[in-house]
């Protein structure tokens, strides 16, 4: 049989990966993709999944596994190889003879294709693209198109190319060319109606039409591009009326002014190299009323207006280069420049700076000039900081609450610090500035400070100890030191024992060490027990009834995720009692509601899969199938809301997984939303509750309650009816802990009308948006979404495999996530954690400890949802010391 790909294996040298184990790669990419929605919907529930994808694996090896998948699931598993690999699936079978014309994302990338200094290798490159192209199904659309090639390529042939994407409804276009002439991008680019996102980075330099309009454009990146038409570059964004995420990239103004005006924009990034101009020589004027973000990095503009930008929340400004033009007018011009760009920043709430323009300010005794914001909550430094500069940042952000400091010295440098300088921390700076810092040098609101990359040198621990020393209101100060730990000299313990002794004056602070080694985490738990969750103050005695033990608060909370559901079936009232005994903070529930509008505790929708419905056959008719549309899946099974509680009652409980323990299967019953608040009011100490409004979108179209209360106003009610009121570490909610989760935000914002009960924002992973707002996760998670939602919720649930991805079942590099959700005053509580060995990353070796070792005090969580309470329990007992 003869391929009908065109030949992609005579250029770029011999194709030595196998085809088998990149389309077997791809295939486990795509299942664990597939997987993520079940995650996310909970409606057949993920762990249904993994439990049946466990069960059957060892059955379903050696099968053919792709010969029967369906043609959408065929183009997502393609969706992750490169097209070269992708036209030798041809080969695979006959059904995949052709599939692979139609697939809707084609990247051309030069590692595949570029060899140096081979004429003909472009030209093969090019025969391909146009082969690629010439065969592909005419009915079908391209959603991505993706090419970048190191050679220089023939204009008229990528034109061609482009113009053939363009009529096949392209939403995402990149092209990263290196040319040997200025490129001209053709008409037919520059007045795309189907165009979501583009991306030009083409050297020399790129030629536009007269006349340009993208009226779907909402993500533009430029890189290298000549502005010299003042017209044509206001034009340019006039002509985007839906753009929302604009990157400018070492490009090149050769105008008096530059102009961005669009009322849509929120992410703005302007950046240039050090030997560029710039903006140097030009003004620059922005007119972006829904700007979120600004990054500006380069020479400061000769003038700079910022019209009103109310939503801007984040500001990261780099100037290079000021402090070292040739003469003092010259100084003194760009100076003023630098003090006007940053007074069109007062009111940001995040603001990022570097140590150059500080210098440059410095130089001429303009940093009493600097201007007061006064919205700024969080200030970040890079680089290493004078003294001066620092006293002078913090006198200009006099509301601060978090305080960043992230030193990027170099490796050499730290090394070729001796032990016995880094622990001497007399210098003849000393004295000045431990006399002009005093209480009143800090914001009054100053509740976070944290060090990055600490290496413990003379300045590093000055500061610590005037923060420690003078900010009163600081309840959390974190010295990460992962990168150069080990250059320490063996020195730690000395310095943490060091640290915990230096005087405080705020009575709530706690040090947190997340990145230094759990033996010397469990020396500084010893030493002073500082280990304590971030940016919430402790009470000062316990404030519970006088009768129980008080709930513990110094050290994340021991959820128990649906009870002790690794030994007992979930959500059974057996289950809850099992959890208190093994030393839950809180017992976690899912609220759903029974057709007769009775709240009871059960996870999922369907009652298929953790109950014995099957066996009722007086039930059997009840099946019924129900669409939900913000997943776009349709779901069929025997649903709690076609249920009386009576009929539930009559129903038994059985264990998810087909490993665990299987003999209570069948003994109990599902338990009500009541009758789970009564296990833990009658518990012999203070146990939280942690119940969530489960699928509130759901159960308020199919259930309704009398005078047109709301499932919401069902589950407050009950929650009020046995007390529970307060605020956060209040007296009345220590008596009584709750949190309030949900993965619907609306929900929160809802009962935050009516309610000041703690709230948990749930999240899932990046697959399917929210079910009430249509949100994905990167705008949730977003730092102007957490600004938002931290009005109404105290922490954020994330899956933890967002925080940390994983890849072949290792954990790869942390997000920022739980740093971004600190720095905004919200707790982290990610779920779920369980002993097995079929939940636990090869990183662990089998060993929960070490998982809950990492976790706790690496990733700095405040809260974890575990199948396993006693094992978390256990662990934290000989690694806590309690102290109240």
């Amino acid at each position: 049989m003869q391929s009908l790909c065109p030949s992609s294996t005579s250029y770029g040298g011999a194709y030595t990966t196998s085809l088998s184990q990149l389309v077997s790669s791809a295939v486990d990419q795509a299942a664990t993709d597939s997987m993520s929605v079940f995650e996310n919907m909970e409606l057949n529930d993920r762990e249904a999944a993994e439990n049946m994808d466990l069960n059957d694996r060892e059955a379903a090896a050696g099968k053919d596994r792709i010969s029967n998948l369906t043609y959408s699931l065929i183009h997502h598993i393609l969706s992750f190889l490169e097209i070269k690999q992708v036209s030798q699936t041809s080969v695979l079978s006959k059904q995949w003879r052709c599939i692979w014309t139609s697939i809707p994302i084609l990247v051309f990338h030069e590692r595949t294709y570029y060899h140096p200094d081979s004429y003909s290798q472009a030209n093969k490159f090019m025969d391909f693209v146009d082969g690629t192209l010439l065969r592909r199904n005419n009915m079908s659309d391209i959603e991505k198109f993706s090419l970048t090639q190191g050679n220089n390529l023939n204009e008229y042939r990528v034109s061609s190319w482009i113009t053939n994407v363009i009529s096949r409804n392209v939403q995402e276009l990149i092209l990263s060319l290196r040319q040997e002439d200025p490129f001209i991008i053709p008409i037919s680019l520059c007045t795309c109606v189907s165009l979501i996102s583009l991306t030009l980075e083409i050297t020399p330099s790129i030629c536009f039409p007269r006349n340009v309009s993208f009226p779907k454009l909402k993500h533009l990146t430029l890189r290298g591009v000549l502005f010299s038409n003042e017209c044509w570059n206001e034009k340019l964004f006039s002509k985007c009326p839906v753009l929302e995420d604009l990157i400018l990239a070492h490009c090149t103004y050769d105008t008096r002014n530059f102009c961005i005006s669009v009322t849509t924009l929120k992410i703005l990034r302007i950046h240039h190299w050090g030997d560029q101009d710039g903006l140097r020589d030009c003004g620059l004027q922005i007119h972006a009323p829904n700007l979120v973000s600004l990054s500006y990095q380069g020479w400061v503009p000769k003038e700079f207006v910022l019209y009103t930008s109310p939503k801007l929340v984040e500001a990261h400004v780099l100037f290079f280069g000021e402090y070292v033009v040739a003469t003092r007018e010259q100084r003194k011009s760009c100076n003023t420049s630098i003090i006007q760009f940053l007074r069109a920043l007062t009111h940001v709430n995040r603001l990022i700076v570097f140590n150059a323009m500080l210098e440059a300010l410095s130089a001429d005794n303009l940093l009493e000039n600097l201007p007061t914001f006064h919205n700024t909550k969080q200030l970040i430094l890079r680089e290493d900081i004078a003294d001066k500069a620092l006293i002078a940042l913090l006198k200009a952000t006099p509301n601060l609450e978090s305080l960043i400091r992230i030193d990027d010295a170099e490796e050499d440098d730290v090394a070729g610090n001796e032990a016995e300088e880094t622990f001497n921390h007399d210098n003849e700076d000393d004295d000045w500035i431990l006399n002009v810092v005093t209480p009143g040098s800090f914001p009054v609101q100053l509740k976070s400070v944290c060090f990055k990359e600490f290496i413990a040198n003379p300045k590093e621990m000055k500061w610590v100890q005037l923060i420690l020393k003078n900010a009163k209101a600081l309840q959390t100060l974190t010295i990460s030191s992962f990168q150069y730990s080990d250059l320490l000299n063996g020195k730690t313990k000395e310095l943490m024992m060091e640290l915990t002794s230096l005087p405080r004056a705020s009575t709530s602070c706690t040090l947190k060490f997340p990145s230094w080694r759990v033996v010397q985490f469990v020396s500084l738990s010893l030493i002073g027990g500082c280990v304590g969750r971030p940016f919430y103050p402790l009470p000062s005695k316990p404030l519970v009834d006088k009768n129980k033990q008080p709930m513990q608060t110094f050290r994340p909370y021991n959820i128990a995720h649906r009870g002790s559901n690794g030994e007992i079936p979930e959500e059974t009232a057996a289950a809850y009692k099992r959890a208190i005994e093994e030393g839950a903070d809180f017992i976690e529930t899912d609220i759903l509601s029974s057709k007769d509008g009775h709240l009871v505790c059960f996870h999922d929708l369907i009652l298929d899969l953790t109950t014995d419905i099957a066996a009722h056959k007086e039930f059997a008719d009840r099946k019924r199938t129900y669409k939900f549309e913000y997943a776009n899946v349709t779901v069929t099974g025997f649903f709690i809301v076609d249920f009386t509680l009576k009929e539930l009652k009559s129903l038994r409980v059985k264990q998810r997984y087909g490993f665990r323990d299987q003999q209570y299967n069948g003994k109990y019953s599902i338990i009500t939303f009541e009758e789970f608040i009564s296990i833990a009011l009658d518990a012999p100490r203070v146990v939280g509750i942690y119940p969530e409004i489960k699928d509130p979108i759901f159960i308020n179209k199919h259930v309704k309650w009398a005078n047109a209360k709301k499932f919401e106003d069902k589950f407050l009610q009950t929650l009020q009816k046995y007390g529970y009121v307060g605020s956060y570490l209040s007296k009345k909610w220590m008596k009584q802990p709750v949190f309030i989760q949900c993965f619907a935000p609306t929900s929160l914002i809802y009962l935050s009308n009516m309610t000041n009960l703690p709230k948990i924002l749930l999240i899932g992973d990046k697959s399917i948006p929210t079910q009430d707002t249509l949100q994905w996760y990167d705008e949730i998670t977003s730092d102007s979404y957490l600004d938002f939602i931290k009005e109404y919720v105290v922490g954020i649930g994330p899956n933890k495999d967002t925080i940390v991805p994983v890849e072949n079942n290792y954990l790869l590099t942390p997000t920022d996530l739980v740093a971004r959700a600190h720095s905004h005053n919200l707790q982290v509580h990610p779920y779920t954690y369980r002993n097995e060995n079929q939940f636990l990353h090869f990183n662990f070796h089998q060993d929960p400890y070490a998982e809950y070792e990492y976790w706790i005090n690496e990733i700095t969580v405040d809260g974890l949802f575990t199948d396993f309470t006693g094992s978390l329990h256990n662990f934290q007992e000989l690694s806590s010391h309690h102290k109240l």
